[in-house]
């Protein structure tokens, strides 16, 4: 006579659904799962051959401290002159930009543009600040002409809202 199937199909490792089985072991603890990291390197392997000289590896020394240097000069590049507040006198250093800025021109023209330094966008208080933005592009127009621009090469425009100035080819 054929025996009948069991009650429970079997489970893991042979034993039956049902019945009962070990407890899981707890997970290990950090302290028992931490890993002791060697201190030494480990030694070379040895192979057939192959000599076993090692050199060591050199120390790495920092690279010596970078010397500021000036911003390079880029022709045709604008050149923009940081005026002190409510100012149009050039500060120092910005003349010899504007030579060279002149002396790249290749016969284009030189927009110079003065900005005002308004903090509002009330018409009233815009025009107040446009006496400064144009003595300002004067004063960057007089740089450029002391510099060897010819007068009737020098676009001059003021803006209201910004701080400084710039000068720049005309495409």
């Amino acid at each position: 006579m054929p025996r009948s199937a069991p009650r429970f199909p079997p489970g893991p490792a042979g034993v039956a659904q049902g019945a009962s089985t070990p407890p899981l072991a707890a997970p290990p603890t950090i302290a028992e799962a931490a890993l002791t990291l060697p201190t030494t390197p480990p030694t070379p392997p040895r192979l057939p051959g192959v000599a076993a000289a090692t050199t060591a590896t050199p120390a790495l020394r920092a690279p010596p401290p970078a010397t500021p240097q000036a911003a390079p000069f880029i022709p045709g590049a604008p050149v923009g002159i940081a005026f002190a507040a409510g100012s149009a006198v050039l500060p120092e250093g910005a003349l010899a930009a504007l030579r060279r800025l002149g002396g790249s021109r290749a016969g284009h023209a030189i927009w110079a543009v003065g900005y005002g330094e308004s903090a509002t966008a009330d018409a009233a208080g815009q025009a107040a600040t446009l006496e400064l933005a144009f003595a300002r592009a004067r004063a960057i127009a007089s740089a450029l002409a002391q510099s060897g621009v010819p007068p009737d090469a020098i676009r001059l425009t003021g803006e209201a809202i910004g701080r400084g100035g710039v000068a720049r080819i005309a495409d």
